[in-house]
């Protein structure tokens, strides 16, 4: 239990920082392409503050459902879902997530990818009989482009996500 977030079962940030370091290795050594999403829900404090944590929590198991719709079963990193598929996504704390999108062909391919997450999160989700609409602002950084190490990385996705939530939230943006 020390890997996996208690509310949403996703693994937690040292899963993924650790399992990040590995992909980050694998990507130097076959010279592959690798991306990192960091992804903020907007608004988040104010379905807490309105509806109640109860409310919030059950939005954020929601939200995780979804982002774990939004990956392929073979990037082999992430949350074990059954003996014998993984993926890719964790979180972070709070309202935070992240993606670890190994094997990336193009680095156009991480922005597909936030393209059918914010189609996902753009439907409604029916919480304890409110209807709560949810948008995320997303960074996105690609191996080796935008950072050769998982500190690097992960800052510069961190700081392309508010970068995009400045720009008018519901956004991704790369580093």
């Amino acid at each position: 239990m020390a890997y996996y977030d208690g509310l949403t079962s996703l693994p937690n940030r040292s899963f993924f920082k650790e399992k990040l370091k590995q992909a980050v290795e694998h990507a130097k050594r076959y010279e592959r392409l690798l991306g990192v999403m960091f992804l903020d829900l907007d608004n988040f404090k104010r379905i807490n503050d309105t509806l109640g944590h109860s409310v919030g929590d059950l939005l954020l198991r929601e939200v995780a459902g979804r982002l774990l719709g939004c990956v392929r079963k073979c990037d082999a990193v992430g949350r074990l879902v059954s003996p014998e598929q993984w993926s890719t996504v964790a979180r972070m704390g709070g309202d935070e997530f992240t993606f670890l999108l190994s094997e990336l062909a193009r680095a156009e391919d991480a922005s597909r990818i936030a393209e059918r997450v914010f189609a996902a999160l753009s439907q409604p989700c029916i919480l304890e009989g409110h209807e709560v609409f949810v948008s995320a602002s997303i960074g996105i950084t690609i191996f080796p482009h935008d950072g050769m190490d998982i500190e690097s990385l992960l800052k510069n996705a961190d700081s392309a996500m508010y970068h995009a939530k400045n720009r008018g939230r519901n956004n991704p943006n790369v580093a």
